[in-house]
């Protein structure tokens, strides 16, 4: 971990490198959540958007750290990795236990405000593709997806993403199949074509997609790439923009010609289906 203070690098050591180290931290979440997660506490957090949410002010947006996401971050990124191999039996244990966690206890959220999307927090992939094959994907994520989005919907969650960065497209049938309605982000810079998605998995609905690095090129770039990716907008399922951080090397004054065109694209495509 680098000390953002400091500049300093310091070595921190997995939180879990074995069962019994496992057993240890689930238990002393059980002992959480049975402690803080009740009704009237999440009453108290959340009562106060229930009103604004029915009247349609605004979305519920609800994050959820993933299947392939909460192992990593207990285990460490090549550990991790090396355990599908030397340790599935904990992995398995780790995904039962955060299933658990979200299918008996979401309900009591979801009950006082249903939300409208899930984004499932993953990171499963790079510019060179996924971290994991779709065999091992299927077995240590998809088969839990596939036990988790069932329950979401009972509870009147409407959609539910997946976030994820790379190139993922050789496992979007695998997502798909798992119950998976929709991703974010398309990363342009890492092979991700918004285009070929649409045309390939015509009912996707689809977040991001915008090449971000064509807002610090001016405004030609600019309104070339709303050129490329209009005809997914004007389809419909699909909310555009730039996948992460606009470049710091993007002028105030692209930006905002950026924005002006992104409004315009969208009130064009609404004109036109």
């Amino acid at each position: 971990k680098i000390d953002k203070a400091t500049g300093i690098t310091r070595k921190l050591l997995e939180a879990v490198r074995d069962r019994a180290d496992w057993q240890r931290i689930k238990a002393a979440g059980e002992a959480l959540a049975e402690r803080y997660y009740t009704k009237s506490r999440i009453a108290r957090a959340y009562g106060h958007l229930r009103d604004a949410h029915q009247r349609g002010d605004f979305p519920i947006r609800l994050n959820l750290e993933g299947f392939f996401w909460t192992p990593r971050e207990l285990l460490g990124i090549e550990p991790h990795l090396f355990a599908f191999y030397d340790q599935p039996a904990l992995l398995h244990a780790i995904n039962e236990a955060i299933l658990s966690v979200y299918t008996q206890q979401l309900p009591l959220l979801l009950e006082l405000i249903p939300a409208d999307v899930v984004y499932i927090m993953e990171d499963l992939s790079g510019k060179n593709g996924p971290m994991l094959s779709p065999e091992l994907f299927d077995e240590f994520v998809g088969a839990y997806y596939a036990r988790l989005v069932p329950i979401l919907k009972a509870n009147r969650v409407k959609h539910v993403f997946v976030d994820t960065d790379g190139d993922f497209m050789r496992l979007i049938p695998h997502f798909i199949r798992a119950g998976i309605d929709g991703f974010l982000p398309l990363d342009v810079n890492a092979g991700m074509d918004i285009t070929i998605v649409r045309q390939l998995y015509p009912a996707l609905k689809l977040i991001g997609g915008y090449n971000k690095l064509r807002i610090a090129e001016g405004k030609d770039a600019i309104d070339r790439e709303f050129a490329r990716i209009l005809p997914v907008i004007r389809q419909g399922g699909y909310i555009p923009g730039a996948d992460h951080q606009v470049p710091p090397s993007a002028s105030l004054e692209d930006y905002r010609y950026y924005i002006r065109q992104l409004k315009a694209a969208m009130t064009q495509a609404g004109l036109d289906s």
